[in-house]
């Protein structure tokens, strides 16, 4: 048994990252890298591979999006021995390699022979005191998840829009507002301080890189046993189109409608049912289960993620 097992995801990018496979195998050969070689069928087996691998290999290397990567890490938390983690971005966003990992194939298989690793802050969601979901990137509210769920549906529907879907998502705001989906009412407490909102968009992040790129947490460090949370107040779409052109560049924070906030443990709770997104999944996103609290948690420095020294 090799010391690396490489878990790839084919369907990630909408079935495009299966393009990659033979140039992702030729590089690690290349660098004379022992590897195990897992490539999943569906998510439910890629969820038995990463409890297979998780348990068994020191070094598992996931070649996916950010969904990938987060459906791994909630398999291999329980292990009592957690593995060390490689995340290729071949996804549609990879906001998570886009910090954590790595983006071309040349800087993985330099990393992979040297194997440098760093320890990295995970975030948990509570739901009534019981565990339910670990996240390596961001956790969202609002139109994080309305315009999410808007996207996939059409795409489902007409694969080869593909290539459009920032005019899908747009469209998907305008949705969201249409149907008074947004802005939604919402209480956060933290350190017993409650603040009482009515955001169109709210994000606790881990990481500093979301929605493609955009730089929402431009102060967050990965290792710092902190959260950050984002409260987006737009009073109309205008300012709401602004505040993206700000978030960019990390501009936004200077923003009135726009509430920062920075700590360990943070408590969310509405008269409305809860939906949220995390690195792709969503979750309480239906009738059967609808939660109105959570507590939101970071466990620091729970994992380690392979890197390159310069980081």
């Amino acid at each position: 048994m090799a010391e690396i097992a490489v878990i790839f995801n084919p369907g990630a990018a909408w079935g495009q990252a299966r393009k990659i496979k033979p140039t992702l195998l030729a590089e690690l050969k290349k660098h004379r890298i022992t590897f195990d070689f897992f490539e999943s069928q569906s998510e439910a087996h890629l969820l038995e591979l990463a409890r297979h691998v998780g348990s068994t290999y020191q070094y598992v290397l996931c070649a996916g999006g950010d969904t990938t990567f987060h459906l791994v890490l909630n398999e291999v938390m329980p292990v009592s021995r957690r593995p060390i983690l490689g995340l290729l971005g071949v996804g549609s966003s990879n906001d998570i390699a886009r910090q954590l990992g790595f983006l071309n194939l040349e800087s993985l298989g330099s990393a992979l022979q040297k194997k440098v690793s760093r320890e990295v802050d995970v975030g948990a969601i509570f739901v009534f005191g019981e565990l339910r979901r670990y996240f390596l990137g961001q956790v969202s509210l609002g139109l994080g998840v309305t315009v999410n769920r808007f996207v996939e549906k059409w795409l489902k529907r007409f694969p080869f829009l593909r290539g459009w879907s920032p005019f899908i998502g747009g469209w998907g705001i305008l949705s969201s507002y249409f149907h008074r989906q947004v802005p939604f009412s919402l209480s956060l407490e933290e350190n017993e301080r409650i603040i009482q909102t009515t955001p169109v968009l709210v994000v606790i992040s881990n990481t500093n890189y979301w929605a493609s790129g955009q730089q929402i947490n431009p102060l967050g460090q990965v290792d710092d046993g902190k959260l950050e949370v984002f409260v987006f107040r737009p009073k109309h779409l205008a300012q709401l189109a602004k505040l993206y052109q700000a978030m960019r560049e990390g501009r936004h924070l200077q923003a009135q409608e726009v509430t920062y906030l920075q700590g360990n443990s943070f408590r969310l709770f509405s008269s409305h049912p809860l939906a949220l997104q995390l690195d792709g999944e969503r979750l309480f996103d239906s009738k059967q289960e609808e939660v109105r609290e959570i507590k939101i948690k970071v466990i620091p420095r729970a994992i380690k993620i392979l890197t390159c020294k310069n980081r």
